[in-house]
């Protein structure tokens, strides 16, 4: 049987250390085999340490496989030889490996080193593959029998011609790959490279041989499908194909289950197109898409074309948008968007008025395709809406067509003013208010304070439709004998509160008639609510019931009193009726400055009637007749009576007094008894009886 030389070499250095203790020189460090462009093996190696200078050769051993049998090339006998050419086109059909042993002597015996490592030229085999058409088929060997931590194959392609790029990266253990051919039909060469951790480049010989691409290129995929907002087309985006032989692209529309062609786009670079002619405004629009090369194959030749994806990408759709008046929300729901691997991650809900700023107002789960819009604050005007689906994973984007819906919302009034708590002649509070005219009519709350706890009643309303000036009453009120405080609230159609108005206190006037003087006091509670505050205050006065209103003075805002002094007017009923009049420091709001009322008051004189005690009939004061003041005179009688009863005189006319007769004749002298009657300016009686003594210089 015959031994294999490693093993002879490793008896002999054994022995020779239990003979001799000779240094025996190491194997070298064999780190490198390449494979040059003539087919010859490189062999390099890092020469052992010789302190003794025992070296006598290297001895180079290769076998067509990593298991043997092994034969030796060739002996160097210099020991700083670090590599060795293998002249041999052996590796152009199979790889072979190789070792080095290192021969030292002692001057008496040769010894032979441990084997250094094996390594291998890689072989490779490139081959067109039958089936399928259009890859080559790659096949290589290992060149290591124990690889470095962390090797991998890089698959390398002459093409251009010069040109070396790598087409793939494969791990350690992989010796087979099925490369896809993507030029049309051209003499292709191709090798392996390895690079050892410790700098060398492992190379295959390199193999080559005529190929054709018969594959179509790879399927490309769709990012999105969006619409444009300004022309409503369907814009398609796609990433470009993976085969870099790709020459343009082919569109097809789906609707349902049929599909339909829509066109070409030639380009590797030009990933997105615009369909002019599709309605986006009716749903969704769905698409598919595929690539083609630039290589002809077939009977008649064609481009190599790829399929469709199995699922059209459909935009997403917004449905039609509704909006009632005085709703503040508006419902959103559309279509899911398909076509994405990963599918829809979430959908962003975008919002603008008026062609103005956009934002986003919402982001809802995939899952969900209904969104509710509450507004805050609602605006009129056109709100525009559209969704943008988010995928997941890739971030892809795809935005709906833009809904526009038409929001009205009543518009508030540009001022809305408390002008006047106002009591008018009848006694009734009147809440007066400017309002602006809007469009859509507003109502107006009239609204007492409560002082018990300082909350508000309504009392009453009233729109403001067709007119900037409205009148509320309030019948309930005790105008003559309380002050009230009262403000508005301002409610739209819809019934929110869009204003609250200043306040309006209403003033209440109060009076005595002064006994025994002819004056009327008067004091009155201050107006309260306009913005600037009262200017002055107007004393208005008329005399009876039916008399006419008449401004006896206007004085200064922070007076509330006044004396009316009566002593030219004793020829009067004696009732005087009174009124307040608060007027208004001017302000902005359209019909200012405003004047309100306080209630009316009516003070009555006592009638004063001054009766002589006696008369002469043919003296100086020869007639009896009273002098009366603040009276109603249109309701006097005068009876004058004799001491037994009987009636002498009775007038109903206080310009006729008595002389002293009865039916034409004179009287005696002596005491008579008179009854007087008037009434008082509030038309109460008034009666006064008394004694009146008549005299006379006649002879009796």
């Amino acid at each position: 049987m015959r031994i294999p030389p490693k093993y002879i070499a490793l008896f002999f250095t054994l022995v020779f250390a239990v003979r001799s203790n000779a240094q025996i020189v190491d194997a070298p460090e064999f780190s490198c085999v390449q494979v040059a462009n003539n087919g010859y093996a490189l062999l390099s190696w890092t020469p052992p340490v010789d302190p003794g200078a025992n070296f006598v050769a290297y001895h180079i051993w290769r076998a067509n496989n990593a298991t043997g049998p092994y034969i030796e090339v060739t002996a160097l006998n210099t020991l700083a030889d670090n590599g060795y050419t293998h002249a041999t086109t052996t590796p152009l059909t199979s790889n072979l490996c190789y070792y080095v042993v290192t021969e030292s002597t002692d001057g008496v015996i040769n010894y032979f080193s441990a084997t250094s490592d094996t390594l291998c030229t890689i072989s490779l085999s490139a081959v067109p593959s039958v089936s399928p058409l259009g890859y080559a088929e790659l096949n290589w060997s290992q060149p290591y029998t124990t690889p470095p931590s962390g090797a991998t194959y890089d698959i390398q392609m002459e093409y251009p011609a010069g040109i070396w790029n790598t087409v793939s990266n494969q791990p350690w253990g992989v010796n087979a790959l099925d490369y896809e051919i993507t030029v049309c039909d051209e003499f292709l060469n191709f090798r392996v490279i390895v690079t050892d951790p410790n700098g060398c480049v492992f190379n295959s010989d390199v193999e080559g041989g005529q190929f054709e691409d018969h594959t179509p290129p790879a399927i490309p995929t769709i990012s999105s499908v969006s619409i444009d907002h300004t022309t409503n087309d369907a814009l398609v985006d796609w990433e470009p194909s993976p085969s870099l032989d790709t020459q343009g692209y082919i569109l097809y529309a789906c609707n349902g289950t049929a599909i339909s062609y829509r066109d070409t786009v030639w380009g590797y670079n030009n990933t997105q197109w615009t369909d002019l002619t599709i309605n986006t405004l009716t749903g969704p629009v769905c698409y598919l898409i595929a690539a083609f090369d630039t290589c002809y194959t077939g009977v008649p030749p064609s481009p190599n074309t790829s399929p469709t994806a199995d699922i059209c990408n459909c935009s997403v759709y917004l449905d039609p948008v509704s909006y009632a008046i005085c709703n503040d929300f508006v419902n959103l729901s559309w279509s899911a968007y398909s076509g994405w691997e990963d599918g829809v991650d979430v959908y962003n809900i975008y919002h603008q008025v008026d062609g103005g700023a956009i934002e986003i107002i919402g982001t809802v789960p995939g899952t969900e395709l209904t969104f509710v819009h509450t507004f805050n604050n609602i605006v009129s005007g056109n709100h525009g809406y559209y969704i943008e689906a988010v995928a997941t994973n890739t971030g892809y984007t795809a935005k709906s067509n833009l809904r526009n819906v038409a929001i009205i919302y009543p518009a508030e009034p540009a001022y809305s003013y408390f002008a006047a708590a106002n009591v008018n002649e009848a006694g009734v509070l009147e809440g007066k208010f400017a309002i602006e005219n809007t469009p859509t009519e507003h109502f107006i709350y009239l609204q007492r304070l409560r002082l018990s706890d300082a909350s508000w009643d309504d009392i009453n309303s009233a729109s403001n439709f067709g007119t900037t000036s409205v009148v509320i009453e309030d019948p309930a009120a005790q105008t003559d004998v309380f002050s009230y405080t009262y403000r508005a609230v301002v409610r739209n159609v819809c019934g929110n509160v869009v204003d609250t108005t200043n306040l309006g206190v209403s003033m209440l006037l109060q009076g005595v008639a002064s006994e025994g003087i002819a004056e009327n006091v008067l004091n009155w509670t201050p107006y309260g609510g306009w913005d600037n505050g009262v200017q002055s205050y107007r004393v208005w006065r008329k005399i009876g019931q039916n008399g006419t209103w008449e401004v006896l003075t206007e004085i200064e805002s922070t007076r509330r009193y006044f004396k009316d002094e009566l002593i030219d007017l004793n020829n009067t009923p004696g009732e005087f009726c009174y009124r307040i009049e608060a007027v208004e420091i001017a302000n902005a709001v359209p019909g200012s400055p405003f004047s309100a009322f306080s209630n009316t008051i009516c003070l009555v004189q006592e009638p004063r009637i001054w009766v002589p005690n006696a008369f002469v009939v043919d003296g100086f004061n020869r007639t009896f007749f009273p002098v009366i003041s603040f009276a109603e005179l249109n309701q006097y009688r005068m009876i004058i009576y004799s001491k037994w009863g009987d009636v002498i005189f009775d007038t109903d006319d206080i310009n006729t007094p008595w002389d002293g007769t009865m039916h034409g004749k004179p009287v005696q002298e002596g005491v008579y008894v008179y009854y007087i009657s008037i009434e008082d300016g509030k038309g109460r009686p008034y009666e006064i009886r008394g004694k009146v003594t008549l005299l006379s210089q006649r002879d009796q």
